[in-house]
């Protein structure tokens, strides 16, 4: 059998609260598309064939207050609008949710 794969995902929260709400029902930080994969019978985990999930969400200029550079240079750099994240060990199916606190500051408005 062949099934779908997709070694990294990503996907911005602030724009898709059906992929929050998908996430949460499944308890499983997942991409649309993976969703839909696993809805329509195509996959059967859905963690193994999207083992990397990182989720960006753009940072909110309010808080910038002026510093427009910054808030420029952090979304330029993905790594700094990394909040949820996770990893799928493919070998043991062992998954991992993570959450990046440091980011979680940009987004308190």
């Amino acid at each position: 059998m062949i099934e779908v794969f997709k070694s990294v995902a990503g996907h911005n929260l602030r724009y898709s609260p059906v992929a929050v709400k998908e996430a949460l029902k499944l308890e499983l930080l997942v991409e649309n598309n993976v969703k839909i994969y696993y809805e329509s019978k195509l996959i059967d985990e859905p963690a193994i064939a999207d083992p990397i999930a990182v989720t960006p969400v753009l940072p909110d200029p309010l808080i910038y207050s002026g510093r427009i550079n910054e808030y420029l240079r952090n979304l330029k750099e993905i790594y700094s609008m990394i909040v949820p994240s996770r990893i799928t060990n493919c070998y043991n199916k062992t998954i991992k949710h993570h959450i990046c606190c440091e980011n979680l500051e940009k987004y308190r408005s």
